[in-house]
């Protein structure tokens, strides 16, 4: 059974996709939103002027809030003509946040990236997740 209403398990992540709704309270201009891909234990971000993978994704879920960790990743494209419209602060905003991320949860649909930057709130893109 899939469902958008029930928390789902954090371990069944990987072959989801996520958009960002919301960055510091800041929500992305249409087009503009960062996304995360969980793919084969690893991560790949895509934000309007970067591409961004990680080969491997720890969650600690033995803690409570759930520990969040990157291994084995860097920068991969930067498109110049970002420079030139929006893009530049939804970049700024989402860079910040994210390089200070600790922590990962499920609150409802939305998947939650958490750390001294701020919070980042994502939905799913897709099927909804299946229940714990």
């Amino acid at each position: 059974m899939l469902t958008g209403c029930q928390p789902a398990d954090l371990r069944s992540l990987d072959g989801t996709e996520w958009r960002a709704v919301k960055i510091n309270d800041v929500v992305p201009p249409a087009g503009q939103a960062p996304t995360l891909k969980f793919e084969h234990g690893g991560l790949t971000i895509t934000t309007p002027c970067t591409t961004f993978s990680a080969a491997k994704v720890t969650i600690d879920l033995t803690v409570d809030p759930h520990r969040f960790a990157l291994e084995g990743g860097g920068a991969t494209t930067m498109q110049p003509a970002c420079f030139a419209g929006p893009e530049p602060q939804v970049e700024v905003s989402f860079s910040a946040a994210f390089g200070r991320v600790e922590f990962i949860d499920l609150e409802g649909a939305q998947l939650v990236l958490k750390g001294a930057g701020g919070a980042i709130v994502f939905a799913r893109i897709g099927p909804s997740l299946p229940l714990t």
